[in-house]
Formats: C-alpha cells, sequence, structure tokens
C-alpha cells in the first residue's frame, strides 16, 4: 500500500536498483500451506496492478498454463515455444544473478522452472474461487 500511495502521488518515481548491496534474503515459510497463503497474499496485490501489470501478469498466467498442457497437446511447435519461454527465462535470470554476484546452477534453474509454472497456476485457479487472504492470524 505505502508504494502504490507513493506512485499514486505522482512527485516521485519508484525505482528498483540492481544491485548487490541491496540484496535482501529472508527465512523460507515454515511448511507449503504457509508457502501458497504468502503466493496467494502476493497474487490479490498483483491483481491491484495498473492495465499494463495485468497484461504482463495476464500473459505470464497464460504462459504457465501452456507449459502445464503442452505434455497433453505435443506438436512440434510447441516443443519451440516451450523451449523459447525456458531460455527466455534463464537468460532472463542469468543476466539478475550476475548483477547480484550470484550464481546460477542448472539444477536450481529447472527446479524453480517446475515450482514457479504449478505455483503460478494453482494460485491463479485458487483465486477463482476466493480472494480472501490469511496473513498473520487475520483475514482479509
Amino acid at each position: 500500500q505505502l508504494l502504490m500511495a507513493i506512485h499514486n502521488n505522482k512527485k516521485y518515481k519508484i525505482i528498483y536498483p540492481l544491485d548487490a548491496g541491496g540484496l535482501v534474503t529472508s527465512a523460507p515459510c515454515p511448511d507449503v500451506k504457509t508457502l501458497f497463503h504468502q503466493k496467494k497474499r502476493w497474487a490479490v496485490g498483483g491483481m491491484k496492478s495498473r492495465l499494463d501489470g495485468l497484461f504482463v501478469i495476464g500473459t505470464a498466467y497464460l504462459a504457465m498454463l501452456f507449459c502445464l498442457l503442452v505434455p497433453f497437446f505435443y506438436s512440434s511447435t510447441a516443443l519451440v515455444l516451450l523451449s523459447f519461454k525456458f531460455f527466455t527465462d534463464y537468460f532472463m535470470l542469468l543476466h539478475i544473478y550476475k548483477n547480484l554476484n550470484l550464481k546460477l546452477k542448472i539444477i536450481n534453474f529447472i527446479a524453480f522452472e517446475f515450482y514457479i509454472t504449478f505455483y503460478f497456476v494453482i494460485v491463479g485457479i485458487s483465486l477463482l474461487f476466493n480472494k480472501k487472504v490469511l496473513w498473520k492470524g487475520r483475514e482479509f
């Protein structure tokens, strides 16, 4: 809400510098249920984005859904598109990792691709039925 208020003010610009000195890490969620609630909370917040942000989110969602459907509707075109998505993701993350002085391991990237695809689709589907968010013992 704070960043949205600053953005709506139009007096200031919000920038996200990619600098190793600004890298912040946090403890992982203790269980899958907590992780799901966190991702759902972020998704609900993302739904309050501007139209261009919603377009990016929607396009990403369709790409993730497509990834899950490829095994059922296999074709050479689908395989090329899937490969393009993976290479695009890899090189985008590689750029970020280099700027943060981190090393991107291929095994971690592959695990990330599976993880993000499943969680993105599952959270998206769950939002169709319930947009309520649990956070710190409260429901919003």
